[in-house]
């Protein structure tokens, strides 16, 4: 009854009534780094338009939220070095795949509309996932291609690889 008064005084005083609101919630700090429920949802749905991760990243059993914080992990790994970074060609043509993914531009628009973003601030996002593939593939990828083995190896060497990675990097979950 306190909460129906102070509404109806706020209202005819003119003013809003304040109200909080919940619109997202950290679930790890990786390093630096927050990974956000939003980011989880966020990659659920981009992973359906963007299937352009090798292949430890496409494993089925590879649970959403340790892929998000192993990607975390990485991109500090990988930093800023040209070595990781996408050409801008690549990630032009990326970019543009992500976009036709959609049935048409109205549904690219809702997708953006729906995670707060612009075209800009997607591209940085996919740029992002592009130099983590890359510090993937250099680092586990190359060795095992050149030693002949599929996808299977390749996820198989990339959990062990990014067990020590995990071990050297302070990862806190959120309560």
């Amino acid at each position: 009854m306190f909460y129906v008064r102070l509404l109806l005084l706020s209202l005819v005083q003119g003013c809003t009534p304040a109200w909080a609101t919940v619109t997202d919630r950290i679930l790890f700090v990786v390093g630096e780094r927050l990974v956000t429920v939003s980011d989880r949802e966020f990659e659920r749905e981009l992973a359906r338009v963007d299937p352009g991760m090798p292949p430890p990243f496409s494993d089925p059993g590879y649970d959403l939220e340790q892929r998000l914080v192993d990607m975390a992990i990485l991109r500090a790994l990988a930093g800023d070095s040209a070595v990781y970074q996408p050409r801008p060609a690549d990630l032009r043509a990326r970019w543009e795949r992500v976009r036709d993914a959609w049935p048409g531009l109205d549904e690219y628009n809702a997708f953006l509309n729906r995670w707060g973003v612009d075209d800009e601030r997607l591209q940085a996002m996919l740029y992002s996932r592009m130099v983590v593939e890359k510090y993937v593939y250099r680092n586990v990828g190359l060795a095992v291609g050149a030693a002949g083995g599929g996808d299977e190896d390749y996820r198989a060497a990339y959990q062990a690889w990014m067990g020590d990675q995990r071990s050297r990097t302070l990862v806190r979950v959120a309560p």
